[in-house]
């Protein structure tokens, strides 16, 4: 199930960066301007216990579903899925150190309730 996901997404980024790659000039900042959540960087991991997957990109704030890209800051998203469902009440806490930066919080659940 996982390596359809890869190949997937694999298949998605190469479809995107062929049409890229074949648009006339001068159209790319039209695209930049029309694209509301660009991933630039994704990070997997996976053991017994948890998958992880770590995205980062420039996202329009606030970010809305409405067919228009407004101005966009750098995120980064942090998901995480248990392999088993975890005990009522459950808290899960990060600390993610990028160079001398060290980021701490807690994890909600994912509207959908399968990851964190």
């Amino acid at each position: 199930m996982k390596l359809k996901k890869i190949i997937g997404i694999l298949i998605a980024v190469c479809a995107a960066a062929a049409l890229w790659a074949c648009a006339p000039k001068g159209t790319d900042q039209e695209i930049l301007d029309s694209i509301s959540d660009l991933r630039t960087n994704i990070y997997t991991a996976e053991s017994d216990s948890m998958e992880i997957v770590i995205i980062t990109g420039k996202r329009e704030r606030p970010y809305k579903v409405d067919g228009k890209s407004e101005a966009k800051s750098d995120y980064t998203a942090i998901s995480i899925k248990p392999a088993e469902l975890p005990a009522e009440g459950r808290v899960y806490e990060y600390a993610l150190t990028a160079g001398k930066n060290t980021h701490t919080g807690r994890f909600t659940v994912h509207p959908f309730g399968v990851t964190y």
